[in-house]
């Protein structure tokens, strides 16, 4: 127990009125007001406190009518402001009834002190664009039909088409002129259908088989083309059968063909170089092949090589006496080298 001699009776009674808990536990009180409280009364804690009974709910209180100005109509009646009615969206000035505002705090307890309040105009609710859509449909009678081509044959190139078809024509007249386009057998033909945009490309279709699948689909088409702002709304027509026709061949060999000749692709040449090499052999110079220029007279000798080759030619309409020398006898040589001072000169061939 600390020793608490240094304190005033004034300090001890402060403690008592201002901190009584935390006096006990410094030492300086004697007593705690809530421990040694409860020791000395312990029937307190027993009794339960009494139920509480909530008083009846008095009647709301009576609506305020603000005195009416001179040469006036009274205002409207106000009613507290949990009372009142949200108007329902959307809401049109031409359509919306003058909503009273809520008076004044108290004033219900104290009406003779709310200073008169009265309605102005009506509250303006901007109009959306949703609502006037859903309020003033387009009048659809037509809608847009992408039909795709060469859908049956295997590795065809697909290509589409567009029509314009009426939203009350009958299943039977649609499915024969997409069957017509498409080239497909009404009897065993599968299609389906795609809205876009809405639909992406992995998404499976939908298919067009009997009356209550196509009135599905055009009621789908004429919804998306009321709520269409800028892009247009079509319905893609889609072949569910796999292609089954192959391609024709073009350029082809046929059986039936009336000149079906195999060309030879082997140059015979034999009878030509035979009568060449009897035309060029040289009685000057005994065993050799020359061709004596008409202007110089002079001999030129031909080797194997340069006899075949104008053999070849003779073949393609080219005669011994009358040789295309610029081509046949112009050897391929590199090309000269032209310095920047000299240049060098080389004697023309005349073959």
């Amino acid at each position: 127990m600390p020793n608490n001699n240094h304190l005033s009776p004034e300090d001890i009674d402060r403690f008592r009125r201002q901190a009584p808990r935390a006096g006990y536990w410094l030492g300086v009180l004697l007593t705690h007001p809530v421990i040694h409280d409860n020791q000395q009364h312990p029937q307190a804690q027993q009794n339960p406190p009494a139920p509480y009974h909530p008083q009846a709910q008095q009647n709301p209180p009576a609506l305020y009518y603000p005195p009416a100005p001179p040469h006036m109509n009274p205002p409207p009646k106000f009613y507290p402001a949990q009372a009142q009615p949200l108007p329902a969206m959307p809401v049109f000035p031409q359509a919306n009834p003058p909503v009273p505002y809520a008076p004044p705090p108290h004033t219900h307890v104290q009406p003779q002190y709310a200073p008169p309040v009265y309605q102005q105009h009506p509250p303006y609710y901007a109009q959306s664009r949703y609502y006037q859509t859903i309020a003033n449909p387009a009048n659809v009678t037509q809608y847009t039909v992408s039909v795709p081509l060469n859908t049956g044959t295997v590795g065809g190139i697909v290509r589409r088409t567009k029509l314009r078809l009426p939203t009350n024509l009958a299943f039977n007249d649609f499915f024969s002129r997409i069957c017509a386009r498409m080239d497909l057998d009404p009897v065993s033909a599968c299609i389906g259908y795609k809205i876009v945009p809405g639909q992406r490309a992995r998404d499976k279709p939908y298919q067009i088989s009997n009356e209550g699948e196509y009135r599905a689909a055009v009621t789908n088409v004429v919804d998306r083309i009321d709520r269409a702002r800028t892009r247009e709304v079509f319905m893609e027509i889609l072949n569910l059968d796999p292609p089954r026709r192959a391609v024709e061949a073009r350029g082809m060999k046929r059986t039936n063909q009336v000149n079906d000749e195999t060309l030879n692709t082997n140059l015979n040449f034999n009878k030509q170089l035979q009568e060449l090499r009897e035309h060029l052999q040289c009685q000057k110079h005994r065993g050799r092949h020359c061709y004596i220029d008409p202007i110089t007279a002079d001999h030129r000798e031909l080797d194997i090589a340069t006899q075949t080759r104008w053999a070849k030619l003779i073949v393609a309409s080219v005669i011994p006496s009358n040789p295309k020398t610029d081509l046949l006898f112009k050897l391929a040589v590199k090309a000269a080298y032209r310095l920047a001072s000299t240049e060098l000169h080389f004697p023309s061939c005349p073959f």
